[in-house]
């Protein structure tokens, strides 16, 4: 399944690698970033311009229909940068220059800054596509169905959003987020997560402990 906006919004959002290495850097690297272990993903980061670049995408749809007053849109851009005439498949190379003239035939504006700023940037997500449309990224104390289904279909537990940690099966800590509850702990990628206040670790007993961390004072442990 094939995350979505707010999803990937979400984790780019507190990805601490975000804060060293910027979008472009994870594309130059791809040969040594495809294939690597989960451990450290977080503080490393991935193949994050598949992802990043579905938000970057989406913003650039909402600043083309804002500037157009609803107008024109990202389709517009896709019909006059990919379209082509009827006939057998062509190989037509293209360059970042062709990419911001297309985006400027569309809709007049700096397209140049906009795509060099989220490319080179360092920090936050860009999360302009989401908020620009209307919605926002929020965190909620129960899981979502559709990541109930991940988490069955891969078999893994994801707490990057509360403590920072993803962990594997029977307990496995696959990666850590630096700074979060679970790093400040001592926790670290490669260890086992046996038992949760004094009880066998699983999910619920970890869920639950974790939602009562909202009204305790004492940490739990592990």
């Amino acid at each position: 399944m094939a995350p979505e906006p707010g999803q990937i919004g979400a984790y780019l959002d507190q990805r601490p690698g975000r804060t060293w290495r910027p979008l472009l850097d994870t594309a130059v690297g791809a040969q040594l970033l495809t294939g690597t272990p989960p451990e450290w993903t977080e503080w490393r980061r991935g193949n994050d311009y598949y992802n990043e670049a579905v938000l970057i995408w989406l913003e650039t749809d909402v600043t083309i229909r804002q500037l157009t007053k609803g107008e024109k849109s990202l389709d517009d851009f896709c019909k006059k940068f990919h379209g082509g005439e009827s006939g057998p498949p062509q190989i037509v190379p293209y360059t970042f220059d062709d990419v911001v003239a297309t985006l400027n035939a569309v809709a007049p504006y700096d397209w140049r800054g906009f795509l060099e700023d989220r490319l080179n940037s360092t920090g936050k997500s860009p999360l302009g596509g989401i908020t620009g449309s209307g919605w926002r990224v929020a965190f909620a104390d129960t899981v979502p169905e559709y990541y109930a289904a991940q988490e069955k279909s891969r078999k893994n537990m994801d707490e990057r959003f509360t403590i920072g940690l993803m962990l594997g099966e029977a307990g496995a800590i696959t990666d850590v987020v630096p700074g979060m509850a679970a790093a400040k702990a001592g926790v670290a990628p490669g260890t086992k997560l046996i038992a949760v206040n004094g009880r066998a670790m699983t999910q619920d007993i970890l869920r639950a402990a974790i939602k009562a961390t909202k009204t305790i004072n004492q940490p739990s442990s592990c």
